[in-house]
């Protein structure tokens, strides 16, 4: 089976509050029932950048994925009492303002996050194409 790499992005609520709740990013996975590992790398986005900060990757099937997004979500809804908000993240070239892709001082191409909000209704599908997801609390 081929696994898919997903960069996992979690707001500081979020991550604040699976913290204080002692559960991490595989038992969440684990208690959605959802196949899958859990890694740490580095965030193709800051690559040359000189940031250092891990990413977590989900690796699993696309299917995994995919079923993963809205379980996630409905899990974290019932043990926080709040409404997650997941976005799809693309990672795409940065253009200069020629439209040219943009270099870093490495001759590297510059690589950044684009983000597209989904739904919150429990019955869509989140396509998995290699992308990330971010998670976070709905603002009250």
């Amino acid at each position: 089976m081929e696994e898919d790499r997903v960069y996992l992005a979690l707001s500081p609520q979020v991550t604040a509050f699976l913290a204080d709740n002692n559960i991490t990013v595989s038992e969440l996975l684990a208690r959605a029932n959802v196949k899958a590992s859990v890694d740490l790398g580095e965030d193709p986005a800051v690559v040359g950048s000189g940031r250092k900060d891990p990413a977590t990757i989900i690796l699993a099937s696309a299917a995994a994925i995919a079923a993963a997004t809205p379980l996630l979500r409905e899990l974290l809804r019932n043990i926080s009492g709040k409404t997650p908000v997941i976005r799809e993240r693309q990672l795409v070239q940065v253009k200069d303002a020629q439209n040219k892709p943009a270099l870093n001082a490495n001759g590297h191409p510059i690589l950044e996050w684009r983000e597209i909000e989904r739904s919150n209704v429990g019955s869509d599908k989140i396509s998995v194409k290699g992308f990330g997801i971010e998670i976070s609390f709905e603002a009250s």
